[in-house]
């Protein structure tokens, strides 16, 4: 097998985005910061590298819990939620209500060494947008109608056979 070349299993979604909770719950506690999940029940099963969409996760979710910081503790919220889309693809949103991207930030984010973060190496969309579109799927990102910002992506379903 070369080294560019992924294990690719089929899983369920849900799960997959349960275990990634348990994963940054040290974070959201530390950070004091709520951590809310939303399926619907349609427990989307895809074909990943389940490490590299879990890494993907993780790093939309730190970046949501980064963004909260000036927000007080009692809002800080983290929402996750998955569903599967009228087009057949499974679907996780990340939504956090932090200060939020400017228009120019929306527009960069995905851009190699563009960071909002002062310590930001400016690498961690750019290689989860690669990913996800490996996989077959979109990034993407848009300001919430309120304060913060969110997070999605699509992964196509697959049947169990």
């Amino acid at each position: 097998m070369n080294k560019s070349a992924s294990l690719r299993v089929l899983i369920d979604l849900d799960e997959l985005v349960r275990d990634v909770a348990k994963f940054v719950e040290p974070d959201i506690r530390q950070t004091e910061a709520k951590l809310v999940l939303y399926t619907d029940g349609s427990s989307p099963n895809v074909l990943v590298d389940e490490i590299q969409v879990q890494q993907v996760l993780v790093n939309l979710i730190r970046n949501a819990i980064d963004a909260m910081q000036q927000t007080p503790s009692s809002q800080r919220e983290v929402t996750v939620s998955t569903q599967i889309r009228p087009d057949g693809q499974a679907e996780v949103i990340v939504s956090d209500v932090g200060k939020g991207l400017a228009k120019d930030e929306l527009e960069q984010v995905f851009n190699t060494f563009f960071s909002t973060k002062q310590e930001g190496m400016g690498m961690g969309l750019p290689i989860s947008r690669s990913i996800i579109e490996a996989h077959g799927g979109k990034l993407w990102a848009e300001p919430n109608s309120g304060p913060g910002v969110t997070f999605g992506f699509t992964i196509p379903q697959k049947e169990r056979s």
